[in-house]
């Protein structure tokens, strides 16, 4: 009977422990929403797509780069000049690159996380963490849609052309998950080649096994 009863105190101990890290691992990171990065640096959303308030082809170079300085999202992000026409911004868990064109206008702009695991991130630190649900949610279905085999593994292409938008998500499983995390958001310019643009049978077909995305072709 002592037995059980120091089993019991003992499970409850580490249910105890196992929640308060739980939530103290929750209140040590601010996890970012999808809409909290496509509102401008006052907090609202943006009139016209954008991204942190930035709209490529119409946001000079030398504005993104001081929106991204007062952002609060981005404010405390380290600035580095990657090359002779694109700046990077750093964090913990979030990089983010803005390409200039030949005219001073933002030619991209895209956010990708920096580490595979949230626990590596330093406490306080901001982290990129979207899904392709999340997507889903904010935006609706994308106007275009398509799986692909990499290097690294499966991914996801989605497309939506109102907001020159192709953002890329590792696909996990065999199927099309609402889970599936982000590797890259893209958004260009209106009037760039770089959108992409799928054939007629990349349409969206929703959530799940990933063959039905090959049936018909």
């Amino acid at each position: 009977m002592r037995n059980l009863i120091r089993l019991t105190i003992l499970t409850l101990a580490l249910l105890t422990t196992a929640v308060g890290g739980s939530r103290a691992f929750g209140q040590r990171h601010q996890v970012f929403t999808l809409a909290d990065w496509l509102l401008d640096s006052a907090g609202k959303p943006c009139a016209e797509p954008c991204i942190l308030g930035i709209r490529p082809g119409v946001t000079s170079f030398d504005e993104a780069l001081h929106l991204l300085q007062i952002h609060p999202l981005t404010h405390d992000l380290t600035m580095y000049t990657a090359n002779r026409v694109e700046v990077m911004f750093l964090g913990d868990d979030v990089r983010i690159g803005v390409v200039e064109d030949s005219d001073g206008l933002v030619y991209s702009i895209h956010l990708e996380p920096q580490r595979r695991d949230i626990s590596s991130v330093p406490a306080g630190a901001p982290t990129l963490r979207l899904t392709l649900g999340e997507l889903v949610n904010v935006l609706g279905a994308p106007d275009a849609f398509q799986l692909r085999q990499t290097r690294t593994g499966p991914v996801n292409i989605a497309t939506y052309f109102a907001h020159n938008l192709t953002i890329i998500n590792y696909r996990r499983t065999g199927e099309v998950s609402p889970y599936d995390p982000f590797i890259y958001i893209f958004m260009y310019r209106q009037d760039s080649a770089s959108v992409y643009q799928p054939d007629v049978a990349a349409s969206w077909r929703g959530f799940g096994m990933a063959r039905m995305y090959f049936r018909n072709r």
